[in-house]
Parts: structure tokens; C-alpha cells; sequence
């Protein structure tokens, strides 16, 4: 399943509901599409791996034009973090 905006699609089949119409999820998992969860979820765990992952290889760091992208790169996906959690 893939969700934009207030309509959520099956990827096999091209199965389209609207969020916003409770009677349209019924439909569907009756059907047999089930509801994925949010895709924001899933990019913030994978922005939250990543910045474990760049945090990691900062502390062995030894050059320090390389230790400041990387704690760029760590601010920038903080800020990202913070926008999807809002």
C-alpha cells in the first residue's frame, strides 16, 4: 500500500481508497487491503538509523573537515526528524 495525501493505493493491483471516507477502509480490508502504516513513520526510523550510524563513524573521526559534515549531516537529519514529528 501506498499513501499520498488522502489516498492510499494497493501497488499490485492499483486499489485506491480515500482516507478521509471510514466506509472506503472497511472496503478494503474486507477486500483484503489492509491499511499500511503511515510512510512518515518509516522514514523517520530510517532518519533515526542514520544518525546513529553517522554519530558512530564521528567518534572515530580523526579529520576535522570531515567531523564537521558529519555533524551537519547529523543536524540536518535532526531538523528533518523534528519536522515529521511535528
Amino acid at each position: 500500500m501506498l499513501r499520498y495525501l488522502a489516498k492510499q493505493t494497493c501497488i499490485s493491483c492499483g486499489f485506491q481508497i480515500d482516507l478521509g471516507v471510514e466506509d472506503a477502509r472497511e472496503r478494503a480490508v474486507e477486500e483484503g487491503h489492509a491499511a499500511a502504516p503511515p510512510i512518515i513513520s518509516n522514514v523517520a526510523s530510517v532518519i533515526e538509523s542514520k544518525i546513529i550510524t553517522v554519530a558512530n563513524e564521528l567518534k572515530d573521526e580523526k579529520d576535522i573537515e570531515s567531523q564537521r559534515r558529519k555533524a551537519e549531516l547529523i543536524e540536518t537529519y535532526l531538523r528533518i526528524l523534528k519536522l515529521l514529528k511535528d
